[in-house]
């Protein structure tokens, strides 16, 4: 997998997954209806589902490209903490009402992907008041 480049795991990534979802699908809807339907889009519908495919493989190429250059901790932070953006957007596109809970659920993963995150150690040592550099210091002349 490390001599692959971005495009070809998200192509393996994508045609791995894909029989899973023909499998769900199958059982989900008869095929026939799925290909009659499929058929039948006009030309908007049509480039909206067309639109899509192209957002999900870009939205699979730059989960790719961020696993090359995160951890694995730092890419479960930025994906949590992506979950106020789609409340957001919930909320303006759908106009939908979030719950309380859900409100101080995307706090808590802001709070904590902030506090996580190299700029959120940098807020976290000016309201505390720790100093980095003392503690890397420290480190330095043990292992001296």
């Amino acid at each position: 997998m490390k001599d692959m480049n971005s495009w070809e795991k998200t192509f393996l990534n994508n045609m791995l997954g894909t029989p899973v979802i023909l499998a769900l699908a199958a059982a989900a809807e008869p095929l026939s209806e799925v290909v009659e339907t499929t058929l039948g889009l006009s030309l908007m519908p049509g480039m909206i589902v067309l639109l899509s495919c192209v957002m999900g493989l870009g939205i699979s190429m730059s989960g790719t490209k961020c696993r090359e250059v995160l951890s694995a901790t730092s890419f479960d932070v930025l994906g949590n903490s992506t979950k106020y953006l789609t409340l957001a957007m919930s909320m303006i596109f759908l106009n939908s009402k979030p719950s309380t809970v859900s409100l101080i659920g995307v706090i808590v993963a802001l709070t904590g992907g902030a506090f996580y995150s190299p700029a959120g150690k940098t807020f976290c040592d000016f309201v505390t008041g720790a100093n980095g550099n003392k503690e890397r210091q420290v480190k330095s002349k043990k292992e001296t």
